[in-house]
C-alpha cells in the first residue's frame, strides 16, 4: 500500500440506483441518488463521465430470479476521460426496483481526482470493505447530500486479506498465471468464473 499524501484533494462520492428521490427532476427511475459537494452538478462533464460507468448488468444467461446474495459484486478502478481523474466504483445487484421489476442495483463511486498513488492493488484491497454502501438506508429519506472523504479515510477502511485467504486459491492462481502467459492475443481479457470473494483473492 502506498503512503498517503496529507495534501491530496478530497475524495468525492456518488450513489446511483433506482429511486424516487435524487438529484434530477425525474419522478422515479435510475438516477443519481446522492452525491458529495463536488459532484452535485449532474449535467457537468465530470459527473456525466462518472455516470457512464455506473450501470450494472448481470452476466449473460443469468437467471433473472437470482437473489442479491448470489449475484456477482462489481468493482471497477477506472482512469477516466475527465481531467485525468481516477474512479473506484462498487456495484451491487439488489433485486427488484421500487415498482417490482428485477434488475435493480446500487452503485457507489469514489472520485479520487488525479491521485496517482492509489494503485490497482489498493483498489483490490477495498473490494469488500465496509465503507461501500449497497442501499440508501444510512441517509435520510429526502436527503441527497453525501460528505467528502479524505484519501486517508479510504485507506483507513482497508480490510487486508490474511495468508490463509491466499492459500485457499493457490491452485486456481496457477491456472490464471498460465492463462495469462500463454494467451495469443494480449488484448483479450481473462475471465474468472468464480464467486466474487475468490476472484478478488486471485
Amino acid at each position: 500500500m502506498n503512503t498517503v499524501d496529507p495534501n491530496s484533494s478530497p475524495v468525492e462520492q456518488l450513489w446511483y440506483t433506482w429511486s424516487n428521490v435524487g438529484l434530477s427532476t425525474l419522478h422515479a427511475g435510475f438516477r443519481i441518488r446522492a452525491a458529495s459537494p463536488g459532484l452535485t452538478e449532474i449535467y457537468s462533464d465530470r459527473v456525466k463521465n462518472i455516470e457512464q460507468h455506473m450501470r450494472y448488468l448481470l452476466p449473460p444467461g443469468t437467471d433473472r430470479s437470482i437473489t442479491p446474495d448470489m449475484a456477482p459484486v462489481g468493482l471497477a478502478f477506472i482512469h477516466s476521460g475527465w481531467n485525468d481523474e481516477y474512479l473506484l466504483i462498487h456495484k451491487k445487484y439488489t433485486g427488484k426496483d421500487g415498482v417490482g421489476r428485477q434488475g435493480n442495483f446500487f452503485a457507489h463511486a469514489l472520485a479520487l481526482g488525479s491521485y496517482r498513488d492509489f494503485s490497482t492493488e489498493d483498489a483490490i484491497w477495498q473490494w469488500e470493505d465496509a465503507m461501500w454502501k449497497t442501499d440508501s438506508s444510512s441517509l435520510d429519506d429526502r436527503s441527497t447530500s453525501l460528505p467528502r472523504l479524505s484519501i486517508d479515510e479510504v485507506y483507513h477502511t482497508r480490510t487486508p486479506f490474511k495468508p490463509e485467504h491466499f492459500r485457499q486459491v493457490q491452485e486456481e492462481l496457477q491456472f490464471v498465471i498460465e492463462a495469462y502467459l500463454t494467451r495469443r492475443d494480449q488484448s483479450v481479457p481473462i475471465y474468472i468464473a468464480a464467486p466474487a470473494h475468490h476472484a478478488a483473492k486471485i
